[in-house]
């Protein structure tokens, strides 16, 4: 595992979590970037490949050597030296989700999103705990939480790019089935549809911020800042759609050095005076975990 290389690629793909991430001790920010690389590489198949059908198969392959324990297979020997170890389960489940990308993407209802943003993301917060060594159980509920947080202001920011490349994350049932066709050359009627669906996409995230960040307590007060920052300046991305009247055809919206500045600024202060991130009393809101019955980590008994 090339350390440089995937601290390359963590700081050129991931800017905003690289600038909280900054701030992690050298071993853990060292695990940090090579699980993101790793993420990185697998996402880049589905992005990147060929043709869809090649991506599929090549996504396919990496799932059986990952089922396999195969070390010889690239991915699984990346996964394998990533220390503290990675849950290979939950790893498979981020595949499958990067693999569902290479299919045509209508999400049909809420749920399939949760679940979406679960493998693609929810994921991503359980190996998190998995690097950084979170040993209550109920952490990985909130872990899960603000991974599906980001995801979902992700797809917020990202109308308008997906659809140019044929993906639809927004439900059928939230905005008639608009196809992305019609997402990128909507009617009068289809943009107020398609906005009111951005706005109730991030009203959702915010149930999910705000539940992710429940879980804070559980970690050390250097990772709990870095999360509290990373999770802050993408709610950041969320707050900037809202103030554009949920424009998601005007360009890519992002946060600035300055706002991540600002963020990191009121992180310093909320890290240190909140006490909801010092004691953990409030528990986990089984309800966001409908959808994910029999998912690794899901909280659905409450």
């Amino acid at each position: 595992m090339n350390e440089a290389i995937n601290e390359n690629i963590f700081r050129t793909h991931a800017s905003s979590f690289y600038f909280a991430s900054y701030w992690l001790g050298g071993k853990d920010f060292q695990s940090v970037s090579a699980l993101y690389a790793l993420c990185r590489k697998v996402d880049d198949i589905a992005d990147e490949g060929v043709s869809n059908n090649k991506s599929f198969e090549q996504l396919t392959h990496v799932i059986e050597r990952m089922q396999a324990k195969d070390v010889t297979n690239e991915y699984v020997d990346h996964l394998t030296s990533i220390t503290p170890a990675v849950d290979a389960e939950i790893f498979t489940h981020l595949l499958l989700g990067v693999r569902s990308d290479t299919q045509p993407v209508a999400v049909s209802d809420e749920k399939e999103l949760i679940q979406y943003c679960y493998r693609v993301a929810g994921t991503v917060g359980l190996m998190m705990c998995n690097i950084l060594k979170v040993e209550d159980p109920r952490a990985l509920a909130h872990a899960i939480d603000l991974g599906i947080a980001m995801q979902l202001t992700n797809i917020a920011r990202d109308v308008s790019d997906d659809a140019k490349i044929g993906r639809r994350y927004l439900p059928a049932t939230w905005v008639n089935s608009c196809k992305p066709a019609e997402i990128l050359s909507p009617s009068q009627e289809q943009v107020i549809l398609l906005q009111n669906a951005v706005e109730r996409l991030l009203i959702l995230a915010e149930k999910y911020y705000a539940s992710g960040f429940i879980g804070l307590p559980f970690l050390s007060f250097r990772v709990r800042f870095v999360v509290l920052v990373a999770g802050r300046v993408y709610q950041k991305i969320g707050a900037k759609i809202r103030k554009s009247g949920f424009n998601v055809w005007g360009g890519r919206i992002y946060t600035t050095k300055m706002e991540k500045l600002i963020e990191l600024i009121v992180s310093s202060f909320v890290c240190s005076a909140a006490p909801s991130l010092r004691r953990y009393t409030t528990g986990h809101n089984s309800t966001l975990h409908e959808a994910l019955k029999g998912y690794p980590g899901a909280n659905i008994e409450g």
